[in-house]
């Protein structure tokens, strides 16, 4: 694909080499075919996309990869642009930070590097030592949703700075947070047995008004993260969501209060909880019904 390209123009040899002159479009030059005639990564990406594309006629093509090479990138897909214009529109790179811990950066290249199973495995272990009446299906749950959600609240692009205390904390933004509060709604209607009666919105709290509104943005939200390709937009919503309801739990009656305001109340509930794991699910992370 890159020799073939060399008599339009679109490559040039250059000391040997074969390069892509990205100085012409404001990027910076790299090299396709090095001097020994062996093919780049830069060569090897180029030619994955039409091959893909072959095996699988995708309306996108969204490559996540380290923000490290980002200006690599820029310059492949400025190539393709010239060869397969159509195949250029298709193709989004998101750069994405890198993940720290106490003590550096993971870095294959360094050689520190600690395996995704690893981090599940310790994340489980943590959770049964400190959650005792824990299930071992339950821990796996949390310790997946943990992980997962720790590495998906950030913005994308930003180095993420994992904490396992943080994480697999029941309290502040983290996944088992969120699915305690899941949990703690699910638990509520359980002792409900029944909603019964018509809700009545008339004088209505400040406390179930705030968890009415943030509802009312489910859908924009993820929608704006779809477009956006932010899984944290949607993350961000969950947290917020779960702190209101939390306040509306623990400053007023809802199994106690009077017929219209428990009917009300029971059904700000049973919807924190559908938005709750349906929010989840977005993120990959399940929903489990007690805990």
């Amino acid at each position: 694909l890159v020799q073939e390209n060399v008599k339009n123009g679109v490559f040039i040899k250059s000391e040997g080499a074969i390069i892509f002159p990205g100085e012409k479009f404001g990027l910076h030059n790299r090299v396709f075919i090095n001097s020994l005639g062996l093919p780049t990564y830069e060569a090897k990406e180029l030619g994955l996309a039409p091959r893909k594309y072959n095996d699988f006629a995708y309306d996108r093509s969204i490559i996540v990869t380290g923000n490290e090479i980002a200006e690599y990138f820029k310059v492949l897909l400025a190539a393709l642009g010239k060869i397969r214009p159509e195949l250029a529109q298709k193709t989004k790179h998101v750069a994405h930070g890198m993940v720290r811990m106490p003590g550096g950066k993971i870095s294959s290249r360094l050689g520190k590097v600690l395996s995704g199973e690893w981090l599940l495995d310790e994340a489980k272990s943590r959770i049964l030592k400190e959650f005792k009446d824990v299930s071992k299906a339950a821990a796996e749950q949390i310790a997946v949703g943990a992980v997962k959600y720790a590495l998906l609240k950030g913005n994308i692009g930003q180095d993420i700075n994992f904490s396992f205390e943080e994480s697999i904390s029941l309290e502040g933004n983290s996944g088992p947070y969120l699915q305690y509060t899941h949990a703690r709604c699910l638990s509520v209607l359980e002792k409900a047995e029944e909603e019964g009666g018509s809700a009545d919105f008339e004088g209505i709290a400040e406390e179930e008004r705030q968890v009415l509104g943030t509802l009312g943005h489910f859908e924009e939200t993820v929608a704006d993260a779809a477009s956006a390709l932010a899984p944290n937009i949607v993350a961000n919503y969950l947290y917020l969501l779960a702190q209101k309801f939390n306040t509306f739990y623990n400053n007023l009656p809802i199994l106690k209060a009077s017929e219209g305001e428990r009917a009300r109340r029971l059904f700000l509930t049973k919807a924190t909880a559908s938005f709750l794991k349906n929010g989840l699910y977005l993120l990959g992370i399940s929903a489990p019904e007690k805990m």
